[in-house]
């Protein structure tokens, strides 16, 4: 996850899914790394939402950027 150019990596394990939604158990939004069950509700194939309290919080794919190969000196 990148925000704000600072970039966030964890660990997850996928709990559950169905046709439109999954759970993972991941650390990452705790404060203290307890892990938490989050629960992402897919809108098509490039949009999901997760539940914060009674707002949804919306996400989109976005392409990875293109890595440049690094020059050889010589």
């Amino acid at each position: 996850m990148i925000f704000h150019k600072e970039e966030a990596v964890g660990r997850y394990e996928l709990l559950a899914t169905d046709p439109e939604s999954l759970a993972i158990r991941h650390g990452v939004m705790s404060l203290d790394e307890t892990p938490r069950i989050q629960h992402l509700h897919f809108e098509g194939p490039d949009r999901y939402w997760i539940a914060l309290g009674s707002n949804r919080e919306w996400f989109k794919r976005v392409l990875p950027r293109r890595r440049i190969p690094k020059r050889r000196s010589g």
